[in-house]
């Protein structure tokens, strides 16, 4: 939360090195909840796709993409992108929010083909969710 209020004043620098220190700790930690003994029952390793360790690579793509880096943007888009389908689905407006980033990254360095691939299923997710008459829209050109 303090990355997003950090990246929402413009300070994309302290928001990155917040969102990497979450990925981090992601990576080394399991999920709550989970345990990593022997002992039986539910286990996780640390770094197993999780909603929590998705939205880390996200984040630090929505910073990537802020900051004009686009092609760190779609490195860490894309493996956010499938854990969100991992842990949430294909048909997830979590999952729909991702392929509608990495549509605006595949834009702005001009994958036109790729943008609209991505806009197309972002859109087709919100409508199948919240029906035709959805508000939102894939936003080519904004």
């Amino acid at each position: 939360r303090v990355g997003y209020a950090f990246l929402q004043k413009g300070r994309f620098q302290r928001a990155e090195e917040l969102y990497l220190e979450g990925l981090r700790i992601r990576l080394r930690v399991p999920p709550p909840g989970t345990s990593t003994s022997s002992s039986g029952g539910a286990q996780r390793q640390a770094g197993a796709p999780s909603p929590a360790l998705a939205t880390s690579y996200v984040n630090l793509a929505r910073v990537k993409e802020a900051k004009g880096d686009y092609e760190a943007a779609l490195a860490y888009g894309r493996p956010g992108l499938e854990l969100r389908r991992l842990v949430h689905g294909e048909e997830h407006l979590a999952t729909a929010a991702v392929y509608h980033l990495l549509g605006k990254v595949h834009q702005r360095v001009r994958h036109f083909e790729e943008a609209m691939d991505m806009y197309e299923r972002a859109l087709g997710i919100r409508r199948k969710i919240r029906g035709k008459a959805c508000k939102q829209r894939a936003a080519v050109g904004a």
